[in-house]
């Protein structure tokens, strides 16, 4: 079966966080592709398409190829604020 995006429960600050996803396409240091999620201070399922995902540059294919994701980072930035966020259940769906 082919999967669509990456499913986790979240509890945090109430602030912005972004998952970064890096593959084949991801060639130098700083390329990734991110999707941004809004959290809460109670514990709540996400889900978050690979369809979401915006792409850091122009020369990398305009959505992340699923076979080759090497890593998933958890990112807080932005602003100047207080980073607190856990997660559970990280997966694939």
């Amino acid at each position: 079966t082919d999967i669509e995006g990456i499913s986790f429960d979240t509890k945090a600050n109430g602030e912005t966080y972004y998952l970064h996803i890096r593959n084949g396409s991801s060639r130098l240091t700083w390329q990734n592709y991110s999707a941004s999620f809004q959290t809460s201070e109670n514990w709540e399922p996400l889900k978050i398409r690979f369809s979401d995902f915006q792409r850091s540059g122009s020369f990398m294919a305009k959505s992340p190829k699923k076979k080759t994701i090497n890593s998933i980072g958890l990112v807080a930035f932005g602003k100047d604020h207080q980073a607190l966020v856990l997660i559970s259940n990280l997966k694939f769906y």
